[in-house]
């Protein structure tokens, strides 16, 4: 089954920003988009639930702003015209959040979700308490996530063109659930000629000698550097067999500050990886070395979530009546 990728837009250009690279990911799948924006419910809803009566008026600016919402649409996949990419595009009425993971369960062609961390809806506060935080906390699938600044939507073109990879960053620890980030940068990396880059960040005792507190602490030190070194040698091997470019490397650093040094030191693009692993990320995405390395960066973060998506009964209740206002 053809998959395809889902962009939620909210009317910025800031929003807009992760359209190039859902391209990008779209030519590694099925070459297809579909932008979806949401239209907050009238705030009236609430009464007319309980029987009492709601203005006409209300309902008629709810129409209005789900038209002014396709006619957006409409005009961003315009943009898109010139790249071949098959553009399908949804307007939703609901809480935005709700409704993009509502979407995403009820539609199994949907293989990643891409959208900016900054927009009209998020304000400045990037996650916390930004539709990009609840979609990260319940998505489904594979979230990409694309930081936009302010000072880049006046430079939002008028003709939208798709991002190139050249060299991915794949974070690891050795675990099995880390290494669920491996497949989808490989095949990334297959489709566009892009690196690999490893990177395994080791935390232990400092690396100044003379806080190093016994013999014994410098030989578990050692020891974990060696398998560290040995394991990403191991998955380094695999890609080269695969015909893929890939390095590796071990750093003594914490896992996000690690993460993003490397992202610059080796000029990478995008940056794949698992949002559980051996670390202890038992609150899945908030204070995650995931967070970190999203809120360090500026470069697109794929990450792949490695345990089974539990969603909360806030978000179950408000995606519950999923109305679809149009589908073109």
């Amino acid at each position: 089954m053809d998959k395809c990728i889902l962009v939620p837009l909210d009317g910025s250009a800031l929003a807009e920003m992760a359209l190039p690279h859902a391209v990008a990911l779209a030519r590694t799948m099925s070459k297809e988009l579909i932008l979806v924006r949401v239209v907050p419910m009238p705030l009236a809803y609430n009464q007319a639930i309980w029987g009492a009566p709601v203005p006409t008026s209300v309902w008629e600016i709810s129409e209005e702003e789900a038209k002014s919402a396709r006619e957006h649409l409409a005009r961003t996949a315009e943009k898109l015209d010139h790249l071949n990419i098959e553009v399908h595009t949804q307007v939703l009425e609901g809480d935005p959040a709700a409704m993009i993971i509502a979407y995403a369960e009820q539609h199994p062609r949907v293989a990643t979700i891409a959208m900016s961390t900054h927009g009209r809806s998020g304000l400045g506060r990037w996650f916390f308490g930004s539709v990009a935080e609840k979609v990260l906390q319940a998505a489904p699938v594979p979230l990409l996530l694309v930081r936009a600044a302010e000072s880049e939507s006046a430079r939002a073109p008028r003709a939208l063109d798709e991002a190139r990879y050249d060299t991915i960053l794949v974070p690891l620890d050795g675990s099995p659930l880390a290494e669920l980030a491996v497949e989808p940068a490989q095949h990334i990396a297959a489709t566009t000629g892009a690196k690999l880059i490893l990177i395994s960040a080791v935390v232990g005792p400092p690396v100044v000698p003379e806080l190093i507190t016994s013999a014994e602490e410098r030989t578990l030190w050692d020891q974990e550097i060696e398998w560290q070194s040995s394991y990403l040698g191991e998955v380094k091997a695999r890609l080269l067999a695969e015909g893929l470019e890939a390095d590796s490397r071990v750093v003594s650093q914490p896992p996000a500050e690690a993460i993003v040094q490397m992202s610059e030191r080796g000029h990478a693009d995008l940056i794949v990886m698992s949002t559980h692993g051996r670390g202890g990320l038992q609150r899945l995405w908030l204070g995650s070395v995931a967070i970190k390395v999203v809120r360090g960066t500026g470069l697109p973060v794929l990450l792949v979530r490695a345990k089974e998506r539990v969603a909360s009964p806030e978000l179950q209740h408000q995606a519950a009546p999923l109305a679809l206002l149009a589908n073109v």
